[in-house]
């Protein structure tokens, strides 16, 4: 089943080659790992990027009952925090 859904990067991992392994925190289904194929590439669809701790995403992901790990298809940021960059000292206290 194909769900769409807003997560929080909580971890990651590498997985062989060009993958990741990403914990994230979902809205509907709570914690959940995921893996993500193809994001350390230079041609891959999704960068690496997206997957920053912390980072809140819109994500679609295939939901297989059963399973620990889920396939991401599709991700993009949900919010993009810009100010943290310009002030240095919301860098350092939020």
């Amino acid at each position: 089943m194909i769900l769409k859904s807003e997560a929080i990067v909580l971890r990651v991992v590498k997985f062989q080659e060009s993958g990741i392994v990403a914990t994230l925190y979902t809205r509907e289904a709570g914690m959940k790992d995921f893996i993500v194929r193809g994001v350390r590439t230079h041609r891959g669809k999704m960068k690496h990027s997206l997957f920053q701790v912390l980072s809140i995403l819109d994500i679609v992901y295939y939901d297989k009952p059963g399973r620990d790990l889920q396939f991401i298809s599709d991700a993009s940021f949900s919010h993009i925090y810009t100010h943290f960059l310009d002030n240095p000292l919301k860098m350092v206290y939020g």
